[in-house]
């Protein structure tokens, strides 16, 4: 339908390349009121020193992430990683395991943007509002892109922060509990530098993700919808 329309306005400035014949604007994504402030970490969120892991797979969960995130408590736990694990409301399971003071489990939670502001990294899919959101928050991540979705448009989302530094991707094909261990071992590994030990890569994705461009969406939409009213 995109070719009966005066003007689309993209979410992404990479869309461009999908609509060669269209005339386009990049105004960004509207977000959530929540993310244009700071929120502090809910009370319920686990406390500690360990790097805070937000997992999520959007509003009906993820089974793949579910399931390679099950596989991995015991590593999870074992290197004092903190966990909020968001489950989606057809996936909530009992789970035990020693230390669980560190994990905990939600159906849903409306106060993701406090999670993602305040989290170390986030491991998601990559529908087209988490990217937004991340990109706000510049926050980290890992991505795992929906292998079904519509045109594989989840992964070329993943891509955007993929190609930009602040991300990594890992096909759900290709993923197994060696390789996503492997994957955080690597983001967290702990290098000295004038005596003070800090996380070189994850500190280099969040550096990466810095320099992703903002744009104020809703301000940059309604101008352009006041400015269409009055030519049109």
């Amino acid at each position: 339908m995109v070719f009966l329309c005066n003007y689309v306005l993209l979410g992404f400035k990479e869309t461009n390349s999908y609509l060669k014949n269209c005339k386009t604007i990049f105004t960004g994504t509207p977000l959530r009121e929540q993310f244009y402030k700071f929120n502090f970490l809910p009370e319920w969120v686990p406390k500690g020193n360990g790097p805070l892991l937000i997992v999520m797979g959007g509003s009906q969960g993820a089974k793949a992430i579910n399931q390679i995130l099950y596989e991995s408590l015991d590593f999870l736990i074992k290197k004092q990683f903190r966990i909020v694990h968001i489950v989606g409301e057809s996936n909530l399971k009992p789970f035990h395991v020693k230390n669980s003071k560190n994990y905990i489990q939600k159906k849903f939670t409306n106060e993701i943007a406090a999670l993602i502001q305040n989290c170390d990294l986030v491991i998601s899919r990559s529908g087209a509002g988490t990217i937004n959101e991340l990109m706000e928050a510049e926050k980290p991540s890992i991505l795992i892109p929906y292998p079904y979705s519509k045109n594989n448009h989840q992964e070329k989302n993943a891509m955007i922060l993929a190609a930009s530094g602040g991300s990594v991707l890992i096909n759900q094909n290709n993923m197994s509990k060696e390789v996503f261990e492997e994957t955080l071992e690597r983001i967290f590994k702990i290098k000295s530098k004038k005596g003070k030990k800090h996380y070189e890569i994850l500190d280099l994705m969040k550096k990466n993700m810095e320099n992703n461009n903002k744009i104020k969406s809703k301000n940059e939409i309604k101008k352009y919808i006041d400015y269409f009213l009055k030519e049109f």
